[in-house]
């Protein structure tokens, strides 16, 4: 009786391991499986992070160019009569004899160098001043 009793109690030990080693082999494979999870985020994940900061840097770098275009197509056409009013302002300014010269500074000027007017005055050159 007493050996029927050990033979019990080891064939109840026998199965307590073998329960508790099926119990870690599946603990090892869950933890095997998030593992590789883990792994494969840890590849993917900065793709995905990298993706995204291209993303919105080109966004952020073709803002100015998308307000920009946005404020010229809302801007009104400029008529005919503007354009003249604006060339008719500027071209004394833009004139290579708009700025006025000190006297000495006219005695500079190479021989036979001349400014044109626009308003109808005569040319102007060094070589009128001496006769």
């Amino acid at each position: 009786m007493a050996r029927r009793e050990l033979l019990d109690a080891h064939g109840k030990l026998r199965a307590h391991h073998q329960a508790e080693r099926s119990t870690l082999d599946r603990r090892r494979d869950e933890l095997d499986a998030e593992r590789k999870t883990f792994a494969r985020a840890s590849i993917r994940d900065p793709v995905i992070a990298r993706a995204m900061i291209t993303a919105a840097l080109a966004i952020a770098a073709l803002l100015p160019l998308l307000v920009t275009v946005y404020a010229l197509r809302r801007l009104p056409e400029q008529s005919l009569s503007d354009e003249l009013l604006a060339d008719v302002l500027l071209d004394p300014l833009t004139s290579p004899c708009a700025m006025t010269l000190p006297a000495d500074a006219e005695s500079e000027r190479l021989p036979g160098m001349h400014c044109s007017r626009l308003d109808g005055q005569q040319d102007y050159s060094p070589s009128d001043d001496e006769s």
